[in-house]
């Protein structure tokens, strides 16, 4: 082999083997004084090993000392080739189908490691006498023909592109596209960066959504920077529902599809219409429509059942499905039973079709999420005004939604009567203002209603129902209006925050349990118009003060019995626990039983006459009520006491 090297300029090898000739005037044009009888400059062969990963691309650049590189492309006149030949034997030429020479680069095919030899020869008017070097990535220099190892061979990541910008709840596939594609490293790991609210997280390239949203990944090239340098870059994808609707017609498809997808939430539920003739049962029953939700738990579904033909939504059908997030009733059901939907905690909205004609009052109780009824403009039962259910023609409110987050309502002008259980557990409510339209109030039609602070019934209302305000835990005063006769047992049972209660006119029937549990009760007050009632420093008497009705849970300390009082009604002092003494008048004559039952903290009782009719069951017998009893019927007037606790009493 002849050595050139006296002609040749220097030529490096970077990335990508570029043959140029366009810019040979300012380069080679003083310097073209070789042979005369050729302009043909042959180099061969180099043998290069370990030269880098497959695909690499090699880029010719021909230099001289003190000047500027120039890049080459062929111009007119020039000739070139390339042959490539691989340890394998393979080779490569210009115009082979293996990679080879193309346009102004050569890429190198053969596997990491071998042992490539080529022959590059370039013909044309602008080669001769040039003399340099060959250069590869790394910075070795070869000078002339020889084996070479690269330094490292190594190709920095630039970028990743082609990664999804949009995805669905659920899975999404992540791939990207790595440049160069001769980078040296190209593996991508996923993560996530922030989930936003999708809930989201990745296993390989899977990334799995609950939620909508904007979730942000990381891709990570390990050394993918620098050959100890990892390469990262982030990625915004919003994912939306994409829901579309699942049709089944038996609900072994519909459970079986369900099974199959992963977890959501309840803000991007499953779309689901279920076309059946019979919902098979209750929720607990297998194979049923309520327990296909229950067995998949964590993964949210809007039900519709409107193209169904059964008729009932039985007891107990959707029972405890948590993840039931809305309900379209079919027009084909006429009923829907008790706790057909009790504690579906999830449920923010109902549907009902036309041919509904009966809801049972527990239907939906528990439903805390329940913001929305929506009743179709074809029923003739029922109807729905900003989510709240009514009769028909809007003068019986029946439910009012758990989950409405209002803190007041004002109850329509039309309505003149208020379900039985209409507010039941309504937490979120703090007033509610009861038009003089309504007549009548229902049983528990609010119990429960933790949060609300007071109540005003109109003069128009003439029956509260019983229980219709128990367990109101912040109810501190109650005004009854003229309207209402009759105060029913428990009507405001165990509402432990109430201090003040004011009944109008009307009010002729008080129950003796009435006010049970009220341990906050201080004040009871008594329009002077009524003719029944009478109250004084808030105690409840009959109109003529001689038959002490009802001495309230909340009075501290020992109380005086006026002398008007004849008669100590039954139940006048139970649950008066911190009742310390009493002084009964010489007008009494009759204290009938039960009269101090539960006065756990009575110590000292006076008489200061002759109670001619003294029920046996008067004095609460786990405070000795018996020997209290027996010891004044025995001793008379005077005072007796006991100790705290004790139940032995002593006449002073």
């Amino acid at each position: 082999m002849k050595n050139y090297s006296r002609y040749l300029g220097t030529i490096v090898v970077l990335a990508a083997l570029v043959l140029s000739f366009s810019a040979c005037d300012d380069l080679l044009g003083s310097l073209i004084k070789g042979d005369p009888t050729t302009n043909t400059v042959t180099y061969k062969p180099m043998v290069y090993t370990n030269y880098g990963a497959n695909g690499t691309e090699y880029e010719l650049i021909i230099t001289r000392p003190g000047k500027a590189a120039v890049s080459f492309t062929p111009a007119a006149g020039d000739s070139y080739k390339l042959d490539i030949t691989t340890a394998a034997g393979v080779t490569q030429t210009s115009s082979g189908t293996v990679k080879g020479f193309s346009g102004n680069k050569f890429t190198l095919a053969a596997s990491n490691n071998a042992s490539v030899s080529f022959e590059v020869a370039i013909s044309g008017n602008a080669i001769n006498n040039i003399t340099g070097t060959i250069t590869v990535e790394g910075g070795v220099t070869v000078n002339g023909p020889g084996t070479l190892t690269p330094a490292s061979g190594f190709v920095a990541v630039t970028g990743i592109t082609g990664v999804p910008t949009s995805g669905t709840v659920g899975t999404l596939t992540l791939t990207g596209t790595v440049a160069p594609a001769n980078a040296t490293s190209k593996t991508i790991a996923w993560s996530v960066k922030s989930p936003g609210t999708t809930g989201a997280t990745i296993s390989g390239s899977t990334l799995t959504t609950t939620a909508t949203g904007t979730v942000t990944v990381t891709a990570t090239i390990a050394n993918g920077k620098t050959a100890s340098t990892s390469y990262t870059q982030d990625f915004s994808i919003t994912i939306t529902s994409g829901s579309s609707t699942q049709t089944f017609t038996s609900i072994a498809d519909m459970a079986a599809w369900l099974s199959n997808q992963p977890a959501n939430s309840a803000t991007s539920p499953y779309t689901v219409k279920l076309n059946v003739s019979d919902l098979g049962g209750s929720s607990s029953t297998s194979g049923s429509a309520g327990k296909a939700l229950i067995d998949n738990s964590n993964k949210y579904v809007s039900l519709d059942l409107s193209g169904s033909t059964f008729s009932s939504i039985g007891q107990g059908a959707f029972n405890s499905c948590a993840s039931l997030t809305s309900v379209t009733i079919p027009n084909s059901v006429t009923g829907i039973e008790y706790f057909a939907f009790i504690w579906c905690t999830s449920l923010t909205g109902v549907t009902i079709g036309s041919g509904v004609t009966s809801i049972h009052r527990d239907a939906f109780s528990g439903c805390t999420s329940l913001t929305a009824f929506n009743v179709a403009t074809g029923n003739n039962t029922y109807a729905s005004e900003d989510g709240v259910l009514y009769n028909k023609n809007k003068t019986a409110l029946i439910r009012y939604p758990l989950g409405k987050t209002a803190s007041s309502f004002t109850i329509p002008n039309s309505v003149t009567s208020i379900g039985e259980a209409a507010f039941i557990y309504c937490d979120n409510l703090t007033s509610v203002t009861i038009p003089n339209s309504v007549t009548s109030i229902e049983e528990n039609a609010f119990q429960q209603c933790y949060n609300l602070t007071s109540v005003a019934i109109p003069d128009s209302v003439t029956s509260i129902g019983s229980g219709a305000f128990t367990y109101n835990r912040s109810l501190a005063s109650v005004t009854i209006g003229n309207g209402v006769i009759k105060i029913e047992n428990d009507t405001f049972g165990d509402c432990d925050s109430l201090t003040s209660v004011t009944i109008g006119n009307g009010v002729t029937s008080i129950d003796k349990e009435a006010f049970s549990g009220c341990t906050s009760l201080t004040e009871f007050n008594v329009a002077t118009g009524n003719n029944t009632y009478a109250s004084e420093n808030g105690v409840l008497y009959n109109k003529n003060k001689t038959a002490l009705i009802r001495y309230f849970e909340g009075k501290t300390g020992s109380f005086t019995i006026p002398n008007s009082v004849t008669t100590i009604k039954d139940w006048a002092f139970a649950y008066c626990t911190s009742l310390t003494g009493v002084t009964i008048p010489g007008s009494v004559t009759k204290i009938l039983n039960m009269a101090f039952y539960e006065c756990t903290g009575l110590t000292s009782v006076t008489f200061q006459g002759t109670i001619v009719d003294l029920g046996e069951l008067a004095f609460d017998p786990d405070i000795g009520g018996d020997d209290l009893r027996d010891k004044y019927l025995a001793g008379g007037i005077g005072t007796y006491t006991r100790a705290a606790n004790g139940t032995t009493w002593t006449k002073q």
